[in-house]
């Protein structure tokens, strides 16, 4: 058992970038700007390190944190680096290469965050392609 401190946590936890919701979060007018520079890089690993630690004090297994591609995540604190990949049009001319880079799956499974109405047993999205972790 490897226990994840957090899932994507620059979109989805509050205080990091500006907005409520993820959704504001990603509209935010500097939100782009801010990633490409590294402006949330601090914030996020702070709160990894406190989590990371705060986790360690009470379970003994593996810890990671399940980022998404636009965090620069400080890895040496983890036990296993991992990366939520998104197939999408964005990545068609490098998701090979990305998928090259040397990596463990740490799930193989369906999609459990898709929200109501999208989820389609044995597809990762309304696109069809198979869900593979």
């Amino acid at each position: 058992m490897v226990f994840s401190v957090g899932s994507e946590t620059t979109l989805f936890m509050a205080g990091i970038v500006e907005g409520r919701s993820v959704f504001e979060r990603l509209e935010h007018r500097t939100f782009w700007r801010r990633i490409q520079a590294g402006g949330y890089n601090g914030p996020l690993n702070a709160f990894l390190a406190e989590a990371a630690d705060r986790v360690r004090e009470d379970f003994h297994g593996p810890v990671t944190d399940a980022s998404v591609p636009l965090e620069t995540v400080e890895w040496s604190r983890f036990d296993f680096v991992s990366v939520d990949l998104y197939r999408g049009a964005e990545l068609t001319d490098r998701f090979t290469e990305v998928l090259e880079r040397p990596a463990s799956n740490s799930m193989i499974g369906w999609p459990s965050r898709c929200g109501p109405g999208l989820w389609q047993p044995g597809r990762s999205s309304l696109s069809g392609e198979p869900a593979v972790y």
